[in-house]
Order: C-alpha cells, then structure tokens, then sequence
C-alpha cells in the first residue's frame, strides 16, 4: 500500500510536471500573472516545481481514494490497473475543455482584457480551460476507475468479512 501511494506520487509529479512543461510554452502568462510563479531567470525551473508539487498532491490524493475503495487489502500491486482510466479522464478533460474554449472562447475571464493583449488572454484562458479540465477529467476517471474496481474485485457475500454490493 506505501508502494502504491509513493509511486501515485512519483507518477504523479511527472504527469504535473509534463503538463506544466507543456502549457507553459502555450501561456507563460498563465504561471506569472495566475499561478504568482516569479519572473525572471529560472522561470522554467520555478514552473516545474509548481507542477511536481501539484502532481504529487493529485497523485497522493488519488491513491488514497483508491486505497480506502479497495475492497481487498494486501492487493495494492493490482491497483495500478485504475491509474490508466483515472489518466485517460484528466487527458480527455484537459483536451475537451481546452478545445471548446479554444474554438469558442469559454470559458472567458473578462478581467483579463485590461491587463492583457487579447491574443496573450486567450492563450491563458485556454491554457486555465486546460487545467481546469484536466482535474475534472481525472476526478471523472478516478470515480470510474473506483466503480469498476470496486465492482470486479469485491469478494463473495461473507469472504474476508466483506459484503459486496
């Protein structure tokens, strides 16, 4: 179970950090002005780290809802097979929320139209969008993977003292 949660978290800082890498070369905006990462030289570095804390944070909080769903205990190793859909849910989320934004414009923050030129505030509304989504996606993921789980590995009526269903 320590296993589990300690490579959630490892897992977890990459994907953060591959996002964060990712969607900073689409708005830097988005981490100086919305996130308050500093500017100026190691600004890269700085983002990174910004997305290692969130991924972990994501990935230890996703462990534990699937530790405490797990049916049976002492069977921790087989738990990695829900990380693909909770994975896939934040992918499509981001995606989705990002493409609609991007081919409609919402969801908008009208108080960047001050501070900002208007291509730079839609590059951070889009960039927000794809944030947005990728954390509703992966809750979706993660309450189906829990569901699924939760379903095909739950022990007859009265084994180990668990009642399924």
């Amino acid at each position: 179970e320590y296993g589990f949660l300690l490579g959630s978290a490892a897992f977890g800082a990459a994907v953060g950090m591959g996002i964060d890498a990712l969607t900073s070369s689409i708005s830097i905006d988005y981490f100086v002005l919305g996130k308050g990462v500093a500017a100026g030289p190691g600004l890269g570095g700085r983002i990174a780290l910004l997305g290692a804390r969130a991924g972990t944070s994501a990935g230890v909080i996703a462990a534990a809802v699937l530790l405490i769903a797990n049916p049976v205990p002492r069977d921790a190793l087989r738990m990695w097979r829900c990380v693909p859909l909770v994975l896939l849910g934040a992918l499509v989320g981001g995606a989705g929320l990002g493409l609609i934004q991007v081919g409609t414009g919402w969801p908008e923050i009208e108080s960047l139209r001050g501070v900002l030129p208007e291509d730079r505030a839609r590059h951070f509304e889009s960039v927000w969008a794809l944030h947005l989504g990728i954390y509703g996606g992966a809750i979706l993921g993660l309450i189906v993977a829990t569901l699924r789980w939760r379903r095909r590995y739950t022990p007859a009526d009265g084994a180990d003292g668990i009642e399924s269903r």
